[in-house]
């Protein structure tokens, strides 16, 4: 009969254990907007953060669009320039602003661009002092090769369109 001591143990998989820790802590990592840690998200962004998508131009030379401010609040604006009479809808969650950061945070090694047509889109993004504005000639059906500062933009109108808390209270003052 053999004893404990002389019976082969199987060997435990300590390479599996750093591999499932390692797996847990790239999960945790890379997890953009994780419930728990959007408070350090929004300490992380710039206090002094505007996103502002529109479109226009053509033979009115009108423009409408929308403004995103770091806090959350968004306005909407038309006129015949870019933020001209700009008033606040309501605003963004924290959720969907830490994502947008993120999604903004993406273009930073982007340069600007500047592609103006008869009808243009564009988004210009400004964090402190610095701003870069990216536009472009919308072409319909070309959905498979979009740069992602389009995609930014398609983003952002959708977070407006679907994620918008309207608020009687927001501030009515613009920043220009």
């Amino acid at each position: 009969m053999r004893t404990n001591d002389e019976c082969p143990r199987p060997a435990r998989p300590i390479g599996f254990l750093s591999l499932l820790c390692t797996l847990v802590f790239l999960v945790g990592a890379c997890s953009a907007c994780d419930p728990d840690t959007i408070g350090q998200k929004e300490k992380d962004k710039p206090a002094q953060l505007r996103v502002v998508i529109g479109e226009g131009g053509g033979f009115a030379g009108s423009w409408q669009g929308y403004t995103i401010r770091g806090e959350g609040t968004v306005f909407a604006w038309n006129g015949k320039g870019a933020r001209e009479n700009e008033r606040p809808i309501g605003r963004l969650s924290p959720d969907t602003l830490c994502a947008l950061w993120d999604a903004v945070q993406d273009l930073e090694s982007i340069q600007p661009t500047d592609s103006a047509g008869s009808l243009t889109q564009f988004i210009e993004i400004t964090v402190q002092d610095y701003s870069k504005t990216y536009s472009w000639q919308p072409r319909p059906g070309a959905s498979r090769t979009k740069a992602a500062y389009q995609r930014l933009h398609e983003r952002c109108a959708t977070a407006i369109r679907t994620s918008l808390i309207p608020s009687d209270s927001t501030s009515t003052t613009s920043e220009k």
